[in-house]
């Protein structure tokens, strides 16, 4: 079993995502921002993000940097 972080503003499209990883016997896990789906990473590690490229306020790139930062 994977565990998996969704940044996605899109709630729809998140939330079809994390339905279909659950369904699959995965943890899946939605934050609609950069913030705080870092705010989770710190605490919790993943085994996969899927990180929406075009988000509020922090967009997908400073995300990444920021999670490549933490670790692989």
């Amino acid at each position: 079993m994977a565990k998996i972080l969704i940044i996605e503003d899109a709630e729809n499209l998140a939330q079809v995502l994390k339905q279909e990883f659950i369904k699959n016997g995965h943890q899946a896990f939605h934050f609609p921002t950069g913030e705080e789906g870092l705010a989770f990473i710190q605490k919790e590690p993943v085994h996969l993000v899927i990180l929406d490229w075009m988000l509020p306020k922090m967009d997908g790139l400073a995300v990444c940097q920021d999670i490549r930062e933490l670790g692989n």
